[in-house]
């Protein structure tokens, strides 16, 4: 119960969160019109073409241009509110792994009671199998 409450939580919390700058394969590609514009591939600079700092390319979202930077009063308690969101969803989701393996853990002590199982271990894990019983 605890451990679906959790997930919940972790659902509502990372809908409401964007993970934008999190790991993924996002790309941006740019597209010339002619042969003349791609020559200067070389010395293309993506910092003036997006107009913004160049320690804010690598940001995948919320990129500010230099305008933006220079008018922009930056608040620290939002950027501390987020990142402690972050941190609760990171949170729920670790406890609520800790809650299956726990659950596992339970459940297969209450099978162990129930009869003798065939133990096997592959790849270091332990792993067992009971014989198939047929209800009358």
């Amino acid at each position: 119960m605890r451990k679906r409450a959790d997930d919940e939580k972790a659902k509502k919390l990372a809908s409401s969160l964007h993970m934008l700058d999190g790991p993924g394969a996002g790309r941006h590609t740019l597209f010339v019109d002619s042969d003349a514009e791609s020559d200067g591939v070389e010395q293309f600079d993506v910092a003036e073409y997006f107009d913004t700092d160049k320690q804010l390319l690598s940001r995948r979202s919320n990129r500010l241009t230099r305008s933006q930077l220079a008018n922009r009063d930056f608040d620290e308690a939002d950027a501390v509110e987020v990142t402690n969101s972050y941190n609760e969803l990171i949170d729920r989701r670790q406890r609520s792994d800790k809650l299956a393996a726990v659950k596992a853990e339970l459940d297969l002590r209450r099978n162990l009671k129930k009869g003798v199982p065939v133990k096997s271990e592959v790849g270091g894990k332990t792993s067992y199998s009971w014989k198939q019983e047929r209800l009358k």
